[in-house]
């Protein structure tokens, strides 16, 4: 696997995490677990920056 693939795999794999992780704190959100909720979306902001990054500097 080249450089350029491994790049774009990985900082996809972060984005779907993030996508998932914002997918839970809707759910959160919905049933009124705020702290839960702000939390998920913590780690979505996170780990959508990790992909970033990743496609960035690879």
């Amino acid at each position: 696997m080249n450089k350029e693939n491994n790049k774009g795999k990985l900082s996809d794999e972060w984005i779907k995490q993030a996508d998932y992780d914002m997918e839970t704190a809707r759910a959160m959100f919905a049933a009124r677990r705020y702290i839960c909720t702000v939390f998920m979306c913590h780690l979505s902001i996170e780990k959508a920056l990790k992909g970033l990054f990743q496609k960035q500097t690879g």
